[in-house]
């Protein structure tokens, strides 16, 4: 199975869900701020997912995006 990690991006923070390639909800939808906590959290909401079979979306939002490409 392949799995999908979304990211809508915003200014300080961002909104995260993760689905299968057949359209299963593995987690829900939550929110992390862009700090290292919440850059953290979200590394702990992935890191057990095999890394190739993973793929993390992200729309490109001017520089919001940068912290959160900048940990991962």
């Amino acid at each position: 199975m392949k799995y999908g990690v979304g990211i809508d991006e915003s200014k300080g923070k961002s909104t995260v869900a993760i689905i299968s390639n057949i359209e299963e909800v593995i987690k829900k939808y939550f929110k992390i701020k862009h700090d290292i906590n919440g850059l953290k959290l979200l590394e702990e909401k992935i890191k057990d997912f095999p890394k190739e079979k993973l793929k993390i979306v992200m729309e490109k939002t001017g520089t919001y995006h940068l912290p959160i490409l900048g940990y991962l």
